[in-house]
């Protein structure tokens, strides 16, 4: 606020008020202190004077006489440079815990004396006299509690429960001191657990950035000398921050620390004979999911968001020349119900930028849509037999994906994917999806005791089992084309001695698959983030949907 075009009001305050306190440490705080458009660093003798942003602390010391002494100071030097002090929103704060105490005369400048308060706010946190916080806790609880009025008021109008949750994070808990698992200081994240792998993980991905601007160098012939500068500039110096402090505790990203050093070394060398391999699961952070379980008892991976650098991947079997066929049943109904929405967020979310082919297997070739495809993406229809019952449509897929896997897919690609039709992409879903052999976590099954298993305990069936690892979901399972073969021959095999001894397994060729999978282990998971049924209600561990249910109206779509 200017004053006779020439002086600007001093605004002083913690949280529009300035506290100066007696006898252990004396502080003023300056907000706004501006003149014209450059901001005032004070420094009044021996004293420091510190500026964050738009706040002043100034720390005096402890004689009674210099404190007050200090503040003449301060009143002078902003005299001198233009300033006039805002008495209406400067306090005073005095801590005294002394056993004996005299009665303190207010302070005064110029002529009118200083508030003395009991507490006061500083960005959002009230401290007393007392040093206690009962003061802070009970403005928390007012301002909570009038929060929740309006929640109560949202709750009698009926609305969902997401917006309800979304209203308590955003207005309630907003005013709670944000705990978090992980923080950055001074260039290196420390976490709860005291680890190191959210601090390597980090700075591979810092380093993996930069990498891709030595490949870009490299590509453009630069030399050698060059290029080794441009590493020990910008990717060197970040790989050895802090080393000595934090590599002998890293466990999980040893490996993910030497691919990145030897994709450098590969970077600039120029013979492409110098090129190793390296298993890319190798270079998954088990450590950066720990609410969820991230690998099983015979050390394969289970797949959660965060876990995997996308851009390694995806680099890694472009490089390969990776081939995906990917395999979809859409009879009767189900063609037009869900393919057109398959088929179309497959393309904007399944395996971007490889070679995929869409085998869609119906028995209405003709009314199979028209999606835009990209570049190396096509789609083969394959005729299929009508059956009378759904049941028969969903065993009998596996003794067709045998088939279409021997006459054609075995010699264009090496990965097999499999996918149930009423589904819908909602995200990233790549390659490193890709393995030997990839299972699904079912979404309703991952967190529940082994007990619940729906297992086919029948027996008389070839699909039965009495204990299991995990319960897996038949919506999704691939791996390379031997694998998967291997798989499908097994449940179809399975599903004909069943109808020769006139059983039927509890869930069809899902329980088969479940038997399978129990006998001959996979060797990548992925976790429900890869195929969710929104109608959970429980997302706990759930960060990202990829893949999602599709309504599902059983009574118009199955018949028999």
């Amino acid at each position: 606020m200017l004053e006779n075009a020439n002086r600007l009001k001093l605004e002083t305050g913690l949280s529009q008020s300035s506290p100066t306190t007696l006898p252990g440490w004396h502080g003023l705080v300056l907000h706004s202190t501006r003149s014209g458009s450059n901001s005032v660093a004070v420094k009044v003798f021996d004293n420091v004077v510190i500026k964050f942003g738009e706040d002043t602390i100034s720390s005096l010391g402890r004689d009674e006489t210099a404190y007050r002494a200090e503040i003449q100071r301060l009143s002078d030097w902003c005299a001198d440079n233009n300033l006039d002090l805002n008495m209406t929103k400067t306090k005073e704060l005095v801590v005294d815990f002394r056993r004996r105490t005299s009665e303190l005369h207010c302070v005064s400048i110029n002529g009118e004396c200083v508030e003395r308060v009991s507490s006061f706010n500083f960005m959002d946190v009230h401290i007393a006299t007392e040093l206690q916080w009962s003061s802070n806790t009970l403005a928390v609880f007012k301002k909570a509690q009038q929060c929740l009025y309006f929640l109560r008021i949202h709750r009698k109008m009926d609305l969902k429960k997401e917006l309800l949750i979304v209203f308590d994070h955003c207005s309630v808990e907003s005013d709670y001191v944000e705990r978090v698992s992980s923080f950055k200081f001074l260039g290196t994240h420390i976490s709860v657990d005291l680890s190191w792998s959210t601090n390597t993980s980090a700075l591979v991905k810092k380093a993996q950035q930069r990498l891709h601007f030595l490949s870009v160098l490299r590509w453009n012939r630069l030399q050698t000398d060059v290029l080794v500068s441009f590493y020990c500039a910008t990717i060197e110096s970040v790989l050895e921050h802090a080393i000595p402090v934090w590599y002998a505790g890293i466990v999980f990203n040893i490996s993910y620390l030497r691919y990145i050093v030897l994709m450098t070394n590969l970077s600039v060398a120029s013979e492409p004979e110098t090129r190793h391999k390296i298993n890319l699961d190798d270079t998954l952070d088990f450590g950066v999911r720990t609410s969820v379980q991230t690998s099983t008892s015979w050390k394969a991976p289970i797949i959660w968001d965060g876990m995997f650098d996308p851009n390694l991947y995806d680099q890694r079997h472009t490089e390969e020349k990776s081939s995906v066929a990917l395999t979809v049943f859409a009879v009767g109904r189900y063609l037009d119900a869900y393919l057109k929405t398959f088929l179309t967020s497959a393309e904007q979310h399944f395996m971007v930028g490889l070679p995929v082919t869409y085998y869609v297997f119906t028995d209405s070739p003709e009314k199979v849509p028209n999606i835009t495809l990209g570049s190396h993406r096509n789609i083969k229809v394959i005729p299929v037999e009508k059956h009378t019952r759904w049941q028969d449509i969903s065993m009998m897929r596996m003794r067709t994906i045998s088939e279409a896997i021997e006459s054609e897919i075995r010699h264009r690609f090496r990965y097999v994917f499999c996918f149930d039709v009423d589904q819908e992409f909602k995200g990233r879903f790549g390659s490193e999806a890709l393995g030997d052999s990839v299972a699904l976590l079912h979404a309703h099954f991952y967190k529940l005791p082994q007990a619940q298993f729906t297992y086919d305990r029948n027996p008389k069936s070839k699909a039965f089992m009495e204990t299991g690892d995990f319960y897996y979901h038949a919506a999704i399972f691939g791996g390379l084309w031997q694998n998967v073969k291997d798989l499908v021959d097994a449940c179809y095999l399975g599903i004909i001695e069943d109808k020769l001894n006139n059983v039927e397994a509890l869930w069809h060729d899902e329980s088969h698959l479940n038997k399978y999978f129990w006998i001959h282990k996979p060797s990548k998971l992925l976790s429900p983030e890869y195929c969710w049924d929104q109608s959970i209600w429980d997302k706990q561990g759930i960060v990202v949907t990829r893949l999602v249910w599709a309504p599902k109206h059983y009574d118009t779509l199955r018949s028999g």
